[in-house]
């Protein structure tokens, strides 16, 4: 069925755009650089189809006779013996005169040398003349290879001796052509007769047909195109045997054909390179599928193991923030207290000790107090290589390349979470340090302040004398208020002076020593409440290290489910028929 070009150079470009994407293959760099390199160019090929030149190439092993049967069908020798290759490196194009010039190869093309010559039964195509496949090296057998892209028509051509030479089959299935544009030369056939003509020799010429049309078959020929012929007999009788098919093999290779014919030829060996350059997308989205399932089972296994990931995060916690250093450093700093009179110095001796002169500041203090142990980092680098581990041997059991198998490891980006935790926790820390963990505390203060007042009216009116406090409040002026100070003075030197000044500092220290324990009481509820508080924070950056591993696994994963869609849309368009 003919090809549809414009379907043809929607699908390259598609696939064209889909290896430009910095997306997700399987595919090695380099091997992707050369898929779009081979599908830039059949577009460009494709845009080029038109001309009514037709390109024909002679392949063949060694000894075979492909000159002595290219200037048989050409009916005229344009093939001689100065033509003929010291080496197997290039390609020799014969060009009539008046056709177009042959257009010069790309840089890494096979080379190639022109020659020019009257025949005109062939004035309407191009004669390539390829090296022999069974004498070329690795490298000229890719050369070869590359440089048939440019052929439409392609005459293999062997012998008695070399049909059954698994090489031409090898190179045959190699070869990205259509099928219906591949021509099967059984050359030198008067050899299988040799001095007799008789039936004999029909019936070895018979044998020898139907075994090479079977290997043919085998390498996927169902229907070959083959003539048996002898170019020799041609070129040295005018008389041709009734059993060589040269005249129909030249019929064949040299028909005149229109522009349409000769683009659909085009058309057709494009499409098949075309088809091959689109198989690797089944096989690429059975791939994505794979690596898919790898790691949604990897995700599933993270899900299972999260009540063991928070058990082994809050048993590394849990000593450390338990600990004297952390607690101290919850409390909030000595000039913050919210105590007055006694109570503020019992709180300045008891809660918190003065700092060494020229140490560190109060803040800097604490950040370090608060800075997570390496233990807690080691706990989190042991999990993280478990993952690592059981996602490694997940992609090798599902045999996956190496470029899908790097990519899912270094979505886990250990190194990086190994630094960034302890930052992390660091963060935590020091905003659970900043934060108050009492209010202002502005009734407890008032309290204390009314307290400390009344103690101290208390203490005044016990100093002043019953008959000083009645003048001054029946005749205030400046004569009772003398009297009244004087009683004070009295007072004060007296035994009842000295009682009621010990009893002001006794009822002083023990409502200092009262404030001071509410204080501590409430301090003590108020940091076991930051120490909790610390603790799911911290619990929370640990339990996050998992979700953030899963969250990269997951995305990994519909990326390349998407991916795997999109190229399996375009292999089901590629390979659909119009």
């Amino acid at each position: 069925m003919k090809p549809s070009v414009p379907r043809l150079k929607q699908n390259l470009q598609r696939l064209h755009e889909v290896l430009e994407q910095d997306g997700l293959l399987s595919i090695p760099e380099a091997e992707r650089r050369n898929a779009l390199a081979a599908a830039a160019d059949l577009q460009e090929r494709l845009s080029a189809v038109e001309g009514e030149y037709l390109t024909i190439g002679l392949l063949g092993g060694t000894g075979v006779g492909k000159s002595s049967l290219m200037n048989s069908l050409a009916g005229t020798p344009i093939s001689s013996v100065s033509h003929r290759r010291p080496h197997t490196d290039h390609v020799i194009i014969y060009r009539h005169e008046d056709a177009p010039a042959v257009p010069a190869p790309p840089p890494d093309a096979m080379p190639w040398q022109e020659i020019l010559h009257r025949a005109d039964p062939v004035r309407h195509v191009l004669l390539c003349d390829l090296p022999d496949f069974d004498s070329l090296l690795t490298a000229h057998r890719d050369s070869v290879q590359a440089f048939l892209a440019n052929l439409d028509l392609l005459v293999w051509v062997t012998s008695p001796e070399k049909y059954a030479d698994r090489r031409l089959y090898e190179f045959l299935e190699q070869t990205p052509k259509a099928g219906e544009n591949f021509v099967f030369v059984l050359n030198k056939a008067d050899l299988l007769f040799g001095d007799n003509r008789g039936g004999e020799g029909h019936e070895k010429l018979s044998t020898a047909s139907k075994q090479f049309t079977g290997h043919l078959r085998d390498a996927g020929i169902p229907d070959p195109a083959l003539f048996v012929v002898s170019a020799q007999e041609a070129l040295e009788s005018d008389t041709a045997s009734s059993w060589n098919q040269l005249p129909l093999l030249r019929n064949q290779v040299f028909q005149l054909r229109n522009a349409k014919q000769v683009r659909t030829m085009k058309e057709e060996n494009l499409d098949v390179e075309a088809s091959r350059l689109f198989e690797w997308l089944h096989g690429e989205t059975r791939t994505l599928e794979r690596f898919s399932s790898a790691l949604d089972r990897s995700i599933r296994l993270l899900e299972e193991d999260r009540p063991t990931w928070e058990r082994l995060g809050r048993e590394s916690l849990s000593p450390w923030l338990e600990s004297r250093a952390v607690r101290n450093a919850l409390r909030p700093a000595r000039d913050a207290l919210p105590l007055t009179g006694p109570g503020l110095a019992l709180g300045l001796l008891f809660l918190r000790p003065a700092g060494e002169t020229g140490g560190p500041s109060e803040t800097e203090r604490i950040w370090r107090n608060l800075n997570p142990p390496d233990s807690v980092v080691s706990v989190l680098k042991r999990r993280l290589a478990w993952i690592e581990d059981r996602l490694a041997r997940g992609m090798l059991q599902e045999n996956l390349p190496p470029t899908l198998r790097e990519r899912a490891l270094a979505a886990l980006r250990q190194e990086e979470r190994f630094e960034n935790l302890g930052e992390r926790l660091f963060e935590v820390a020091s905003h659970r340090a900043s934060t108050p963990l009492l209010s202002r505390m502005t009734g407890f203060r008032m309290l204390q302040s009314l307290t400390y007042i009344l103690l101290l009216v208390l203490l005044i009116f016990a100093l002043g004398d019953g008959a000083a406090w009645r003048d001054i409040l029946q005749s205030p002026g400046w004569r009772s208020g003398l009297g009244l100070l004087s009683s004070f003075v009295q007072t004060l030197f007296s035994g009842k002076g000295v009682a009621a000044l010990g009893s002001y500092a006794l009822l002083n220290l023990f409502f200092g020593v009262r404030f001071f324990l509410s204080y501590r009481r409430r301090l003590g509820r108020a940091t076991d409440r930051a120490v909790r508080s610390f603790r799911e924070g911290m619990i929370e950056v640990w339990t996050g290290e998992l979700d953030a591993v899963v969250e990269e696994l997951t995305r990994l994963r519909n990326e390349a489910q998407a991916r795997g869609k999109e190229l399996s849309e375009l292999a089901g368009r590629a390979s659909a028929k119009p």
